[in-house]
């Protein structure tokens, strides 16, 4: 029993006309595109002399197998509707025990427009893969797909997708391009989503944006649209317009612990913390389910000391932070990722507290704790153990502005131009703020300080939205440029900002501690 308006809707995939009659093969492609649908039932009627057989079978969609039949007689055209009785009573006694013996397509296919169910099926199995971020099987999947259906708009698409993950540029607007044009043979779903990614390609953001809006206001359950205005309100530094969209892609996938995560971090930081337990506890129940190891698993476990610190429990704060300790030093971890981060997470809430002891004793335990000791050295202003450490840590922006304030230019220069330093450089949708703010050091430490105030202001404005140890470092700095030309109101304009971030802090390691350097300065300067 299926509504009219869904069987339309499949049709209008299938680029077929709606008044299309439904025979057994259409039928079996209708159930497997609406995805709902159990089990097909089909019936004919032949007459033999003067007697009438009425047959029904029962098929099922997934293999297009029939699973039971039933038939009737009825001898002249005058019984044929007893007959038509016997059979649907047979039909209906015997219905729901074979309908419960069929199982369920495994496999869903996407509703998008293609005639080609074989292109359809690679599609869908493509989409699968995508959410897993195996850009390249998906790729070659969605490749296939329009190698079926050369007119198949979405897959084009989708490869477009795929392969910017491997920065094949041509290849991307080309079949970028050939989605655009077909878009109007598609569904207003599809039709926006080719549209605002093509938009965003091509570099028109404004138009772009709107037509993401639309998307996301039509089809609230889209999730490309949730993530894309989620990433791109972060990238233009408008938290507050992207919260709802954050929300919203976080409750379309559940089982994503970045999501979760994300949502919960957001709420902390732009909305109403109160609302945040929810997303909070999917994520620990990812975690439990040993879906996740990597830094923000450790974060969550951490995440009732910092709380405690920010509401100024100290005392309370300590005990938890001891807590885990105890757990990672009786503990033998299958995932040493795992325990690596919660080892570096707990560290650096150590540092914040000033259990300068505690904090040395858990990144010695890591492999190549050169930086995080480098941290502490700094924050005693002991610089020759500044110099000493960093000598062995790996290329980072950090390493080099730390080399940068100890006086090592030329180190600082050589750090910040190593393939390496990029390459371990991450903020969320934007690639070059830590390499702007480096560069606002090194200008500082130089005594150029107007160009210092430019690259600081501009990184320290970008990462308002990620508040971590980068965001409080420039700040920093962009107080001190301001303090050596002499504006004081100025100075403490950047550092009162900054303050704000303390909840914020906690999601980014180390970054409570500078956030207290902000704070010593901002009082420094006040006295």
């Amino acid at each position: 029993m299926v509504s009219p308006e869904r069987i339309n809707d499949s049709l209008q995939l299938m680029k077929k006309p709606l008044d299309t009659t439904i025979d057994r093969e259409v039928g079996l492609e209708i159930s497997l595109r609406d995805g709902g649908v159990r089990a097909l039932l089909t019936g004919r009627v032949e007459k033999l002399d003067t007697t009438y057989v009425l047959s029904a079978a029962l098929v099922e969609p997934s293999r297009g197998v029939t699973v039971a039949t039933f038939s009737a007689e009825a001898e002249g055209q005058k019984e044929v509707v007893s007959a038509i009785r016997r059979l649907t009573n047979r039909l209906r006694d015997s219905l729901g025990e074979e309908l419960a013996s069929i199982e369920q397509s495994k496999q869903k296919l996407q509703k998008v427009t293609t005639p080609s169910l074989r292109a359809l099926q690679l599609y869908s199995q493509g989409q699968a893969l995508h959410q897993q971020f195996q850009w390249k099987t998906a790729g070659e999947l969605y490749q296939q797909a329009v190698e079926e259906d050369p007119d198949f708009a979405t897959a084009h698409l989708m490869l477009a997708y795929c392969l910017s993950q491997t920065n094949r540029k041509a290849e991307v607007l080309a079949h970028a391009q050939r989605a655009f044009e077909l878009a109007d043979t598609t569904t207003d779903r599809e039709r926006y989503f080719i549209l605002g990614s093509y938009y965003r390609w091509v570099q028109e953001g404004e138009r772009a944006l709107e037509t993401w809006r639309v998307l996301a206001r039509l089809y609230p359950d889209h999730y490309w649209a949730a993530s894309t205005l989620w990433s791109q309100y972060l990238s233009r530094g408008q938290p507050q317009q992207a919260l709802p969209y954050g929300l919203r892609r976080a409750d379309l996938r559940p089982h994503r612990f970045d999501h979760q995560l994300r949502a919960a971090h957001a709420l902390l930081v732009w909305g109403d913390r109160r609302q945040a337990e929810p997303y909070l506890q999917r994520a620990r129940e990812l975690v439990s389910l040993g879906e996740v190891s990597h830094w923000r698993a450790a974060w969550l476990r951490l995440f009732p000391a910092h709380e405690d610190w920010v509401r100024g429990n100290l005392k309370q704060a300590i005990q938890e932070a001891e807590q885990v300790t105890g757990e990672i030093n009786s503990h033998t971890p299958e995932d040493q990722n795992a325990l690596r981060w919660l080892r570096w997470q707990v560290g650096s809430f150590y540092l914040t507290l000033g259990k300068r002891r505690a904090a040395e004793e858990m990144f010695q335990s890591m492999s190549g704790p050169g930086e995080n000791l480098a941290l502490i050295a700094w924050g005693l202003g002991d610089e020759k153990a500044v110099k000493k450490y960093l000598r062995r840590a790996r290329p980072s922006h950090r390493a080099g502005i730390l080399l940068a304030r100890t006086g090592l230019l030329s180190e600082a220069e050589k750090v910040l131009s190593d393939p390496e330093t990029a390459s371990r450089a991450y903020a969320p949708f934007l690639p070059d703020v830590w390499d702007t703010i480096a560069r606002g050091e090194l200008a500082l430490t130089r005594g150029q300080t107007a160009e210092a105030i430019r690259l600081l202001e501009q990184g320290v404005r970008l990462l308002k939205p990620w508040p971590t140890a980068y965001f409080f470092l420039g700040a920093e700095s962009l107080a001190q440029a301001w303090e050596q030309q002499g504006n004081l109101a100025k100075s403490l304009e950047v550092l009162e900002n900054a303050s704000q971030y303390q909840a914020a802090a906690v999601f980014w390691g180390p970054a409570p501690f500078f956030w207290m350097k902000t704070q010593l300065r901002r009082a420094q300067l006040y006295r």
